[in-house]
């Protein structure tokens, strides 16, 4: 008999599909505290880059955004 799809994916697990998360990402809560803060990270760096930029176009110069780069 032909073992099915299933049963035959269930006996050979490759290897790179399971890794371990440290113990402290299994926590629900500090999950969310990672997420949030990596958010508010590349909002806080988006807001800097958006600034640079806005000022360059407000101003069309270079010597202005110097200082925030």
């Amino acid at each position: 008999m032909i073992p099915s799809n299933r049963e035959n994916f269930q006996n050979h697990k490759p290897k790179f599909v399971y890794f371990k998360l440290p113990a402290a990402l299994k926590s629900v809560n500090f999950s969310c505290f990672v997420i949030g803060e990596s958010l508010s990270f590349f909002g806080s760096w988006m807001t800097q880059i958006a600034l640079v930029w806005l000022v360059y176009q407000l101003t069309n110069s270079i010597q202005f955004t110097q200082s925030w780069a």
